[in-house]
């Protein structure tokens, strides 16, 4: 297939022209300084709270932000719970969403409850705190100037790592310095450390060992000041100050020397968003960079851009939960960084190409070749090209002598391609190759050419036949003919209002799939059949609300679906070909103040407006006859990117390849429609942070959101009731809007003007139910998902038991005085059967009680008839054979009765054993004293002295458990049960067998379990054994067992905090488990 040469330049084109334009990548930056309310200007670190606050720390305060306001936190030596903070060093938020403050006179927490800072608990002082990190157990490293610091918040224990030299603590002096600069943990455990004087040190714990990386790879840390410290997927990352950005493999003590080093070396900070991405904080901007691809990006203050960095210079970055941007400019401030918006800007920046001269532009058009065309308010007409690349600059032509031509609203290329503009006060004027300038169109007849000749040129079209439609804002609707040069006139006939131009006052039109014309005025909508000449008039109707919203129709459209468009001040209007008619399908009843500027539309279904408050994205579909319509809407604003907030009237176009560009009050905004769909932004939240009765907090002090079923119950009498509460929205800066509702006192929503607390005074008894929203960026508005149920309790003098008496005495003394008697009567009856029936309750409850004991007693009683008569029955007779001078035993029989007896008695013994434990736990006299200790100990013990017992039985018996194992628990209570089962473990293994006592940690729980290769218990049979009187039956040498032990087992194990269970253990035998709590003191 032939291609053209002109078509290879102009698809080349629109592959190419949009990388040039696109000079800033898709990051938009909002700037917060002292006059946005910023209270204080340096911004030293920067966190975010597990709710999603952002935490700003000044040099001696800490600032709280939810996208709208700060709220100072500043500790003072008044304060009766903390000191206040000298100089912070570093902000930290660890994984339970604790945040942590750094200063030189030690470590702060933030607690919730009490809505302000306290000094951390431990052994910290008044150190100087430098820097955090976080291990995996949650423990904090904290780098300071006297030394390495391991502190547990759980437990609220500090460990001291520091040098020879140092006093504070002589277990761990280790470390070459005390002074700590940066601290970062790996993943082993093992701790990176940056120390005054400059040293880079690699330090594990558990060896106390600390290996020299100060000069790596003919790289000397030494002589450099590390800024920033971070270890990921097996590198060590480094910032500098003064060398650059580096990557390190420890274990082959590499040192990869960044590509990004080429375009900066003052690395004041940088943080890792995501496997490859690094954000760094320079001297010379902020820097985005991609250690896979080696790729860089430059962000910097860019003048004339609003949506820049403020500053060149970034001291801090942080990335938050959303993966945007906050940045400390150092003195000026603090950046919140947008991520991934989809709009693009020309600004004036200079007097290249694609680079605005001014910035009102007030029409927009692409020609064949691709090239720009720009008109401006100033009359100025630019012309910017791409083969070769450069900017043309016209002015329309002076008619006559103090008529000098304005805004240039119209510029249109036609098929001849010829270009044509027009604009205020200048007529109809078309570029002249060889002048290379725009001159005025010759029209004909001269009467129409005066008419026209300084007319305002509002749109510029052409028809299939090749003629020029013109919109002469004012005189009416122009159809001309560049070869004939005649123009003709169309205007209002006030004698044919419905049958004629609509209005004279005529603003752009438009071609319908059908051939006709669509045009746009001051008062109305017309459509034009070229063919028969015949206009039809769209007009607003108040007494229908299926006609035009508003008679000033700002602009039409008609798209790709053929549906034709109408923008009004007051919304959109789709036409509707089967009730010929426009219908109302967004308006300012859906978004306040909605006045439409331009339409534009690339997709089918889907169209793009401009308005005087930002841009729009609707998403329409029409039912099956065409009667109605149903549409979805998505806002951009300012906070989304857009360099504008209000846009000129019809100042718009599409370029070929789709990319969509609006003009308004700050320059141009252009976007591809697709890249719009994956850009998300997080939606507003609104908390309640307090809730007062008559000054005294009622409800869970601390930011939280409303939950399903959440319910606050209160006395009658409360004066006032304040309800305090914010919104988090942090890409969305500026004031936020809120609505609320008390049903049960006004059902109706209350708008409320930039308060973020209501009050309501003398709430009656009752059930009230308080929903809170706030306004989302698109308008909507959105609350949590719950409701705050409030019950004002009624107070007996309020109720019908108080009504009715009083009723009864004004209606007769005597009448009262026999029906209160009476009443008093019923009462005193009802009283006594009430007293009779709790009686026979607590009869009934004491007879089962009783039963229950005697069942108790009953069984207790045959264990002692049985199970204890049957051993001392065999005792008694061995040793009547042993003591019989006339037995005739021989001597070895006299041994194995000797061990039988002994084994009599050993059982004998522990059945005793287990009959006091228990009787001892059933009086209650057992305290059980739970501490933190060893459990290996107590279980090797117990392993030790079973050792003999599984040998005699041919049992292999062995213990697999650490050798220092923690567990919560009262020893001797624990000892019985590791006695108990285990002796059933021996008592139903064969010779042969196993027992196994393992145990191990399991989160915050410790799970012990013995498993043995014995018998095994049915499986019906699992629940019941820890039942009194259910026994396992006789061992595998004919043992009796009671049932007894396993009782007690359960009521130790769960009065110690935990549980017990018993399963199969495959193939054969039986696994019995009881679990321990790891952390838990008290006298039980």
């Amino acid at each position: 297939m032939k291609v053209s040469k002109r078509l290879l330049i102009f698809l080349l084109s629109l592959t190419l022209v949009f990388s040039v334009v696109a000079v800033y990548p898709s990051v938009a930056f909002y700037h917060y300084g002292i006059e946005n309310g910023l209270p204080e200007s340096r911004i030293v670190a920067i966190s975010q709270d597990s709710t999603g606050f952002i935490w700003l720390a000044g040099e001696n305060s800490v600032f709280r932000f939810d996208g709208n306001r700060f709220i100072t936190y500043q500790n003072t030596y008044s304060d009766d719970s903390s000191a206040a903070f000298v100089r912070i060093n570093a902000l930290f938020t660890d994984s339970r969403g604790t945040l942590w403050v750094g200063t030189n006179n030690g470590l702060f927490q933030f607690d919730i409850g009490k809505n302000q800072f306290v000094k951390a608990a431990g052994s910290l002082g008044e150190s100087r705190i430098l820097d955090f990190s976080e291990d995996k157990g949650g423990n904090l490293w904290i780098a300071s100037d006297e030394g390495l610091v391991k502190f547990s918040p759980a437990i609220k224990k500090t460990v001291w790592f520091t040098d020879a030299e140092s006093s504070i603590n002589a277990a761990f002096k280790k470390l070459p310095t005390d002074y700590i600069r940066q601290v970062t943990c790996q993943p082993d455990g093992k701790i990176w450390l940056f120390t005054f004087p400059f040293g880079l040190y690699l330090f594990d714990p558990a060896t106390n060992q600390v290996d020299d990386f100060s000069k790596t790879d003919g790289f000397d840390f030494s002589q450099t000041n590390i800024s920033e410290l971070h270890f990921s997927s097996g590198f060590l990352y480094v910032g500098t100050l003064s060398k650059g950005f580096f990557r390190m493999d420890a274990t082959k003590r590499k040192v990869y020397d960044e590509p990004v080093n080429q375009s900066v070396r003052a690395i004041h900070h940088f943080q890792q968003m995501n496997d490859s991405v690094f954000w760094l904080a320079t001297n010379n901007g902020l820097f985005r960079y991609n250690v896979l691809s080696e790729n860089v990006t430059r962000y910097t203050n860019v003048p004339n851009n609003p949506l820049s960095l403020n500053r060149t210079t970034i001291n801090f970055v942080y990335v938050d939960k959303n993966e945007n941007l906050w940045l400390s400019l150092g003195i000026r401030g603090i950046d919140f960084g947008l991520m991934n918006v989809p709009f693009s800007h020309l600004l004036v920046s200079g007097d290249e190409a694609y680079e605005l001269a001014q910035k009102e532009v007030t029409s927009i058009y692409f020609e064949h070749e691709g090239n720009m065309w720009l008109g401006y308010e100033s009359g100025l007409i630019e012309k910017h090209s791409y083969a070769p690349k450069g900017k043309e600059k016209f002015r329309l032509p002076q008619k006559k002598a103090g008529v000098t031509p304005g805004s240039v609203m119209a510029i249109f290329e036609d098929s001849e391609k010829r270009t044509w503009a027009g604009g205020w006060m200048s007529g109809l004027n078309v570029l002249m190759p060889r002048a290379n300038a725009f001159l005025p169109a010759k029209i004909k007849p001269d009467s129409v050419s005066r008419l026209v000749e300084t007319a305002d040129v509002r749109g510029i079209a052409e028809d299939a036949e090749g003629n020029i439609w013109v919109s002469f804002h004012g005189i009416g609707l122009g159809k001309y003919h560049p070869t004939t040069q005649s123009l003709k006139i169309y205007k209002h006939d006030e004698e044919r209002p419905f049958s004629s131009l609509s209005n004279n006052y005529t603003y752009n039109f438009c071609f319908d799939i059908e051939g006709n014309l669509w045009i746009a005025s001051a008062h109305g909508v017309s459509k034009f059949n070229p063919e028969t000449e015949e206009f039809s008039c769209f007009f607003n109707d108040v007494n229908n609300q299926e006609t035009l919203n508003s008679n000033t129709v700002k602009t039409v459209f008609c798209d790709s679906a053929g549906v034709v468009w109408a923008g009004t001040d007051k919304g959109l209007n789709a036409y509707s070909p089967a009730k010929n008619s426009f219908i109302p399908v967004f308006t300012d009843h859906d978004f306040s103040f909605l006045s439409i500027s331009s339409i534009q539309s690339v997709n089918p279904g889907e169209l793009w407006l401009s308005t005087n408050s930002g841009i729009f994205r609707v998403e329409y579909a029409w039912n099956e006859d065409e009667t109605a319509m149903t549409i979805e809407t998505k806002y951009f604003s300012r906070s989304d990117g857009l360099l504008s907030s209000n846009y000129f009237a019809r100042a718009a176009a599409t370029s070929g390849d789709g990319i969509v560009f609006f003009a308004g009050n700050e320059g141009i905004d252009y976007f591809d429609p697709w890249k719009t769909y994956s850009y998300k932004k997080p939606a507003a939240q609104v908390f309640i942070s307090e809730i007062l009765a008559d000054g005294t907090p009622v409800f869970p002090q601390g930011v939280s959101e409303i939950g399903d079923g959440e319910k606050l119950v209160l006395k009658y009498g409360h004066k006032t009731l304040f309800i305090r509460f914010s919104g988090l929205d942090l890409s969305n800066p500026g004031t936020k809007n809120f609505r609320y509702k008390l049903e049960g006192l006004n059902d109706d929503w209350v708008y409320l003007q930039n308060e973020q607390m209501v009050s309501f005074t003398h709430l009656l008894p009752g059930t009230y139910f308080f929903t809170l929203e706030i306004q989302q960026n698109d308008k909507q508005w959105d609350g949590p998902n719950g409701v705050l149920q409030i019950v004002i309790k009624r107070p007996f003098w309020l109720s019908w038991l108080f009504y009715v008496p009083l009723l009864l005495i004004v209606a007769g003394v005597f009448l009262a005085v026999l029906k209160i008697r009476s009443r008093v009567l019923i009462a005193r009856q009802r009283e006594l059967e009430r007293i009779i029936d709790e009686r026979t309750k607590e009869l009934t409850v004491k007879n089962n009680q009783l039963e229950i004991a005697n069942q108790t007693k009953s069984k207790l009683l045959s264990i002692i008839s049985h199970d204890l008569r049957s051993p001392f029955s065999g005792l008694l007779g061995i040793l009547d054979l042993l003591t019989d001078p006339d037995s005739g035993i021989p001597c070895e029989k006299h041994t194995e009765l000797l061990v039988a007896a002994k084994a009599s008695a050993n059982d004998t013994f522990e059945l005793l054993e287990n009959l006091l434990l228990w009787a001892r736990s059933q009086m209650k006299e057992m305290k059980c004293r739970i501490e933190k200790q060893d459990l290996s100990k107590v279980l090797q013990k117990n392993v030790n002295l079973k050792k003999q017992i599984a040998a005699h039985k041919n049992i292999t018996l062995s213990g697999h458990f650490p050798d220092a194992l923690e567990a919560s628990f009262d020893r001797e209570m624990v000892n019985t049960v590791i006695r108990n089962i285990l002796s059933n473990a021996l008592k139903f293994t064969p010779s042969g067998g196993e027992v196994n006592l393992l145990a191990k940690t399991e989160g915050s729980t410790v799970i012990v379990s013995v498993a043995d290769t014995g018998i095994g218990i049915k499986e019906e049979n699992m629940e019941q054994i820890f039942s009194l009187g259910k026994s396992n039956g006789k061992g595998t040498l004919g043992e009796i067992g009671t049932g007894l032990g396993l009782v007690i087992c359960k009521e130790f194990v769960e009065r110690n905090g935990g549980k017990i269970w018993a399963e199969p253990n495959s193939p054969a035998g039986t696994v019995f488990h009881f679990s321990l709590p790891v952390n838990k003191e008290s006298d039980r």
